[in-house]
């Protein structure tokens, strides 16, 4: 059982989805993220080729004047949000925050590289990434901004950023190995050099894709060129203890601090997936709404800490691609 089960808590028994707003003028969106309350969260809307970053407040769209051309911001359940705008046709642009009802740019480091903020803590704390590496170069290493805005930590080697818990651990991947599915998980404790990341006993080499709490969502690393697929994997860095998975969940997209988790299903067709909740040991798949269209696949995004959040996006299969952004409430 999950460590949280200490605290008695009660899984959800059943859920209901609800379409996220879409902002006015726009035809698609793509929720990326969420904050670990549920109450934001944060993703895209499209048209004609062109999007906008979107922060949802309790699945309403924010009025905040986000810079237009921003990737998808990141959001922590104290209303802090960061993104970043890169200028048409450079490598460089600039990195901001939201904090205290203001907006702010996060200083770069000296040398002329562009860091946009990729993961944010309870803290306050960012993790910047820089360019990944490219045919004979290495990429950048990452770094952290603080909680004063100002760049507090640089990594002492690159990797690519997939988290960071709310004691400053960062968790991700070696950018390159030799065939895909030959993941290299690693973690960077505060203080600490970057080490590989622990995984449990029997696993070999692990990526971590999300962590809260210690608690680290990801996927065993195959041994082979030849496996597929990815096996998924829930486990406690403290512990090592790992959750066990039924045989029908493809990936795990985020945990939450109780060790439950969101994750994707085996869909319908091949290489489709259905949105389901494991908590306490118990798969719930989630429902879908009612049909607007050929869906192709639902996929999972995000689950808040109490389990009664969990964000989404659906798919559909129609000659222009469209997609809509779903939040599940559950009880």
């Amino acid at each position: 059982m999950p460590l949280a089960s200490a605290t008695a808590a009660i899984a959800p028994a059943a859920c209901t989805a609800e379409l996220l707003a879409v902002p006015e003028g726009y035809r698609d969106t793509q929720v990326d993220g969420g904050d670990t309350s549920g109450r934001y969260l944060t993703g895209t809307a499209q048209r004609d080729g062109s999007s906008v970053p979107v922060v949802w407040d309790n699945g309403i769209v924010m009025p905040l004047s986000l810079p237009a051309t921003s990737l998808a911001p990141i959001a922590n359940e104290h209303g802090v949000f960061a993104g970043s705008h890169q200028f048409a046709g450079s490598n460089q642009g600039t990195a901001w925050v939201y904090r205290n009802g203001k907006f702010t740019t996060l200083p770069q480091p000296p040398g002329g590289v562009f860091y946009r903020p990729v993961a944010i803590n309870n803290k306050g704390q960012i993790v910047g990434a820089g360019p990944g590496p490219t045919k004979g170069q290495t990429g950048q290493p990452p770094l952290i901004w603080g909680a004063s805005n100002t760049i507090e930590a640089v990594a002492d080697r690159s990797f690519m950023v997939r988290g960071i818990d709310d004691d400053g651990t960062v968790i991700g991947q070696e950018n390159f190995r030799e065939y895909p599915g030959d993941l290299h998980g690693l973690i960077w404790r505060p203080g600490k050099t970057v080490t590989d990341l622990p995984a449990p006993p029997g696993v070999g080499k692990a990526a971590g894709l999300s962590i809260r709490d210690g608690w680290v969502g990801g996927a065993i690393a195959h041994r082979t060129p030849n496996e597929a697929p990815l096996k998924p994997l829930i486990f406690h860095l403290g512990t090592g203890q790992s959750i066990p998975l039924p045989p029908e969940v493809v990936s795990v997209e985020d945990v939450n601090r109780r060790g439950w988790a969101a994750v994707n299903l085996t869909g319908a067709s091949a290489g489709s997936t259905k949105a389901g909740l494991l908590a306490e040991g118990t798969l719930l798949r989630l429902p879908e709404l009612a049909a607007t269209g050929p869906r192709d696949s639902v996929s999972v995004r995000s689950i808040s800490d109490d389990g009664r959040v969990i964000s989404g996006v659906i798919d559909y299969n129609t000659d222009v691609p469209q997609t809509q952004s779903v939040r599940w409430l559950c009880r």
